[in-house]
Parts: C-alpha cells; structure tokens; sequence
C-alpha cells in the first residue's frame, strides 16, 4: 500500500520486477527515499541489519590463506589513542566478494600504531599481498611504515562514505560474505 502511494504510476509499469531490481541496486538511504518517500536509514544505521546478518556465514571465523585466490587488503588506522586499527583482507569468488580475515591492533587504547603496521604487514605476507588500500588519514605516516615492511600502501580514492555507498547494493545483492566475528 506504501508503495503505491509513493508510485503512483507504478500500475502503469512494464516491468513488474522494477522495484526488486531497484532494491538491489540502489543504497537503501536512496531506495527508501526515491520509492518509498521514507527518509534515509532507518535508526541512523549505515546497513539494513537483515542484509548484513544474511550475509554473515555462521561459524566462520577466519578463512586460511589459499594458492587459488587473489586477496586484496584494505586497512582503517588509528593513532592509538581513541580507536583501534584493523585490516581486512578479501577476495573474490565469481561474483561474490568473500572477506577472509579481520585483525585488530587488539588491547585497548592507548597503544603504538606502529605495532599495528608490524602486525599487520604480518598477516598480508600470510596471504601474499604486497599493497594494502587505506585511508587518508596520516597516509604518509603509514605510507612509509608499511614501506619498511615491504608492503605498498596506497591511498583510497574513495571517501568512507563512497565506500559504505559501493558496498550497500553488493551486500543487498547477497554478493558479499561476511565472517562471523560479532565486533
């Protein structure tokens, strides 16, 4: 009945899938907003909950690197003294884009990023990645850390909120598989 409402023409549409194929195409913020006339997220969240809990596969902790994929590794640093640092390192299978392992610096804050770079360099050798994706955020701090340890480290070209906009239609899609680490 909503969406009636807000389509009104929607009895005059040729394709009867249109609104599936929007859902899984479009961010929620702007499939609510363009079909539904409903603001953005619900409660200020970034993901639908249904969406993201569909896309978990329970019991996976940790995927072991394996010789048949191509990982990709993407790091969010911290100073040390508020947040923590965590990598995340994926891979894709066909379609599906498959995270295979997330670490954290670990402990609470205040901790030393640089132990952090060290650890992480670590775990992209385990899974032979040779560049890790980040942020903006010190870049050439960490540029030069992860250099040391023989690790590329390059600047996203997309903001954070580009990011959370490309991955919203894969993860509504079911494109993506999460592991099943609750933090």
């Amino acid at each position: 009945e909503e969406v009636a409402r807000a389509n009104p023409s929607m009895a005059s549409w040729a394709d009867k899938d249109y609104l599936a194929q929007q859902k899984k195409r479009l961010p929620s913020h702007k499939y609510r907003r363009l079909q539904f006339n409903l603001p953005g997220a619900p409660d200020g969240a970034a993901f639908s909950g249904e969406h993201v809990m569909a896309a978990i596969v329970e019991g996976r902790k940790v995927l072991p690197p394996a010789e048949a994929h191509r990982y990709v590794g993407f790091v969010d640093m911290s100073g040390g003294s508020n947040d923590d640092a965590v990598l995340g390192i994926a891979h894709k299978d066909g379609t599906r884009s498959v995270l295979d392992v997330v670490v954290s610096q670990s402990g609470s804050p205040p901790f030393n990023p640089r132990h952090a770079v060290a650890k992480f360099a670590g775990v992209l050798k385990e899974y032979k990645v040779s560049r890790v994706v980040g942020d903006a955020y010190a870049g050439q701090t960490f540029r030069a850390d992860f250099e040391s340890h023989g690790i590329r480290y390059e600047t996203s070209t997309r903001t954070k909120h580009e990011i959370y906009e490309a991955f919203e239609p894969l993860l509504t899609a079911s494109e993506v598989e999460l592991l099943d680490v609750p933090k």
